[in-house]
């Protein structure tokens, strides 16, 4: 089991659950078909994950400029308390991590990262988008 899944679960929450509340507490200007395309969360799961939150109280709605159907979702102040302590729990145990590995562990990482994404992307278009 992974650590965000443990941090999930000590606050009632599933790793789905933890990354909606995530992306509510990282991005002002919000809405499901970001949180879905960010962490790749099935609409439907995203959906029921807002719905619970807005239950909760967690949540609520606006309207979003220009659109009749998408909506941002904001942060209750409930919400906020709620989530103050999960994501900051969150961001700790990612910043001791880096500061544990060192400066030149996480460079390496980041290029690695980086050098990995961009091959899969070159063979993923010359061998099935150009294929």
């Amino acid at each position: 089991m992974n650590v965000y899944e443990n941090i999930a679960k000590k606050y009632g929450l599933n790793y789905n659950s933890l990354m909606v509340l995530y992306t509510l507490y990282e991005i002002d200007v919000c809405t499901q078909k970001i949180v879905c395309q960010r962490y790749l969360i099935p609409k439907q799961t995203v959906h029921s994950i807002l719905k619970e939150f807005e239950k909760k109280g967690y949540i609520y709605f606006e309207p979003y400029p220009g659109s009749k159907r998408e909506k941002i979702i904001k942060l209750t102040n409930e919400g906020k308390l709620f989530a103050d302590p999960v994501i900051e729990k969150v961001n700790y145990i990612e910043e001791k991590t880096m500061e544990n590995i060192g400066s030149k562990t996480c460079r390496s990482l980041v290029e690695s990262t980086m050098a990995h994404c961009e091959q899969f992307e070159k063979i993923f278009n010359e061998e099935i988008l150009n294929g």
